[in-house]
């Protein structure tokens, strides 16, 4: 799946609602810096051309992929991860070859959320569904 993304390097638009836990720790992006959502206080949007955007409640996406590393089952958050459409294929590249050790997440084209809740508004044509 990762040379399918590489290559294909499609990009999808989605207007992304979260709500950041209070200090997630080293390694989260920084949500309060990004403008407030209509879905009340507390509240962030990212609207943006996604390559990947990906929910996880643990530490391992799959046995060779640390996609979210320290993250534990039953802390009450998820951590939404996601590459931006301006990340080139190389650094698709890297990112995924990084993600068997998690140390993809040191990568500036990969940007990890740490949310109590989420909710996704797909805006590519073509494209169906809402994930909250």
């Amino acid at each position: 799946a990762p040379a399918v993304v590489i290559l294909r390097r499609a990009t999808y638009r989605v207007r992304l609602h979260m709500l950041p836990v209070a200090n997630p720790g080293a390694g989260y992006a920084d949500a309060c810096a990004l403008p407030a959502s209509s879905l009340g206080d507390g509240w962030v949007v990212l609207d943006t051309g996604f390559v990947l955007l990906s929910t996880i409640n643990s530490a391992w996406g799959a046995h060779d992929v640390h996609l979210s590393p320290a993250l534990t089952l039953g802390e009450g958050a998820v951590d939404v991860c996601v590459i931006r459409e301006t990340a080139s294929r190389l650094a698709l590249a890297r990112i995924f070859m990084a993600m068997a050790d998690g140390q993809h997440i040191a990568r500036q084209d990969f940007e990890r959320f740490k949310v109590a809740a989420f909710q996704m508004e797909h805006r590519t044509p073509g494209t169906v569904g809402s994930i909250s």
